[in-house]
């Protein structure tokens, strides 16, 4: 009888990041070292061997990405990747078992089950690749001391502190620490939408224009939650006023629209902007809750 085959999550020194490692069944070094051609297996033994080697492969892939993925983040947002991969690894182990209960004491099971491991990792691979195309496709289109309005269609990240400009990877502590504002937003044509960040504080305000060279004209939605802080109105008159601390947003013409506020008038200028990396966070489509 072979033995169980589980499945073990390793913390390696660095607690952030991990890899997932299987402790393989008692198969036999007689049967390893005859270096099985799977294209070609056909006894029960050969196949429960390949159908581990094809499971351990796809687990090693999906840990190289995760691996490459979670290096690039920082703070929450690494933290959340982990916590995710962890449910997802539960997920996995737990669903396998549910679809393979049936053939638990059948000499094909550890054959089905990792077959079934084998098809939700190359899943979460899957997920995890079309992720990390998203975030090359963001730097390919991304061309630094261009105006805005040059920018081919794509999703940018600008900030107001002083940067490194890319290539260098920002990372969330970098821009805490550099403090000031961030302008995450997407380019389709001539139309810019996107949220303008106070880093480090709850402030932030969504915007969607037409652009101008480096100004954005249009209207935006200052976002309020409950029991986090309350409405400002900027602005109710016809006159602009800053919005920012820093002078680059103004904004007039203020209505409440629910818990939010609405200004049916802005100008963002980005000239004082620095181009960064895009980040991971996607910007917004539209300035609709």
């Amino acid at each position: 009888m072979f033995k169980k085959l589980t499945i073990t999550l390793t913390l390696l020194a660095n607690p952030l990041l991990f890899t997932f490692g299987i402790q393989s069944p008692a198969i036999g070094r007689k049967i390893i070292a005859q270096k099985i051609d799977c294209s070609a297996a056909n006894s029960t033994t050969e196949i429960k061997y390949c159908s581990l080697k094809n499971y351990q492969a796809a687990d090693e892939k999906l840990n190289q990405i995760y691996q490459k993925i979670i290096g690039s983040l920082s703070g929450e947002q690494q933290k959340i990747l982990i916590t995710t991969q962890q449910a997802w690894i539960k997920f996995r182990d737990r669903n396998c078992n549910f679809e393979t209960y049936r053939s638990r004491s059948s000499t094909g099971y550890e054959i089905f089950r990792n077959g079934c491991l084998e098809r939700l990792t190359e899943q979460r691979t899957a997920d995890l690749e079309k992720y990390l195309s998203l975030q090359d496709n963001f730097e390919k289109n991304r061309v630094p001391g261009s105006a805005v309005s040059q920018l081919p269609d794509g999703n940018y990240r600008y900030a107001t502190a002083d940067l490194p400009p890319p290539p260098d990877i920002i990372k969330d502590n970098d821009l805490v620490k550099a403090g000031g504002y961030y302008f995450l937003f997407r380019k389709t044509g001539n139309k810019v939408t996107g949220m303008l960040y106070q880093i480090d504080s709850e402030n932030n305000i969504c915007i969607t224009g037409r652009i101008n060279q480096n100004q954005i004209i249009g209207e935006a939605i200052e976002y309020y939650e409950p029991n986090i802080r309350q409405p400002r109105v900027v602005s109710t008159g016809s006159e602009f006023v800053v919005w920012d601390n820093e002078g680059n947003l103004k904004v007039r013409n203020a209505r409440k629209v629910g818990r939010d506020v609405k200004y049916s008038d802005v100008n963002l200028n980005l000239k004082l902007f620095n181009p960064i990396n895009a980040g991971s966070q996607i910007p917004p489509r539209s300035c609709r809750r």
